[in-house]
Formats: C-alpha cells, sequence, structure tokens
C-alpha cells in the first residue's frame, strides 16, 4: 500500500475567489500569490489512481485567518467522507488563536479529523501554549509541520512530544 503523507487540496469555488482570499490570509498569500490553489479533491483522487497511491493525508496550511481554516478543515473532513477509503483528513489550527484553536481542534476531531496539520513556523508557539484540552482524558494525535512530522501525547495540560 502506496500512502502519500503530504498532500493539499481546496474547493473548487477557491480558484473562483482565488483574488479575495489572497487579501485574507496571509499564509495563502504567500504560497498563492503566482498561482492559483491546488486542485480539488476529486482531481487529487484521479491522480492518486493513476500513480497507484492508495490513500493521502490532506493538510491544511496553517492558516491565519480562522475563517479560512474553518472552511478549509470542513472540506477536508467532508472530502473524506466521499472518498472514506482514500483520503485521511488533518486540521490545520493555529495557535495563536488561543481558545478558538482548542475549539477548532475538537470540532474537527469530533468530526473525524486524524491528525493536526500542516503547521508552518507556528509549532514553537504550541509547546509553549501547554493549554488544557478538553476532548478527553488523554489523546495521541500525529502533528505534521511544514518541516518535520512527530507524535503529541496531550495529557490533561501537558504536552509530550513523542520524535
Amino acid at each position: 500500500m502506496l500512502i502519500d503523507s503530504h498532500t493539499h487540496i481546496f474547493p473548487q469555488e477557491y480558484k473562483k475567489s482565488h483574488e479575495s482570499i489572497l487579501k485574507i490570509d496571509n499564509t495563502y498569500a504567500d504560497l498563492f500569490q503566482k498561482d492559483s490553489p491546488p486542485a480539488d479533491a476529486e482531481s487529487l483522487v484521479g491522480s492518486m489512481k493513476q500513480h497507484g497511491i492508495s490513500k493521502s493525508i490532506v493538510l491544511g496550511m496553517g492558516w491565519t485567518d480562522y475563517g479560512l481554516a474553518q472552511d478549509i478543515n470542513h472540506y477536508l473532513i467532508e472530502s473524506s467522507k466521499t472518498h472514506e477509503d482514500k483520503l485521511i483528513p488533518f486540521c490545520s489550527i493555529n495557535p495563536a488563536w488561543g481558545n478558538d484553536a482548542l475549539y477548532e481542534l475538537e470540532r474537527c476531531f469530533n468530526q473525524g479529523a486524524k491528525g493536526i496539520g500542516e503547521l508552518q513556523n507556528q509549532l514553537a508557539i504550541l509547546i509553549r501554549a501547554k493549554a488544557k484540552l478538553t476532548l478527553a482524558n488523554s489523546l495521541i494525535l500525529l502533528l505534521i509541520s511544514h518541516r518535520t512530522s512527530l507524535f503529541v501525547l496531550i495529557s490533561g495540560e501537558d504536552f509530550h512530544f513523542i520524535l
């Protein structure tokens, strides 16, 4: 089984509203100033079939805009339900959002997200946060940053990183 551990998909309508999204999110603007956003879920699944890839992890991008992150997270989760044997959804949060990041994380995990990713340069903020998570007494998840992946054990108020 071949699994692509780092892919990105966007709703088709983002190609139409590309110019306006450039103005609301710094990460989006940095990544897509010259290019339109990546493919949608259907295009990714078609490419996977063509190249013999069994599953793909679909990631966000470390968004700065909370609304954009929620929209993309929702799309990733819904796409994984449409293509449940092919796509594994991760959710994107920005630890700088404080409690809103925790609410989004909880929402995403309750709807089927399997990890957090992709973080850009926010890993240091997450490590310092040590915020209370009410998702469960203990939770193990995979976190993918732009440069590395690691497992995180969250227990009460403590983060334990398993490299």
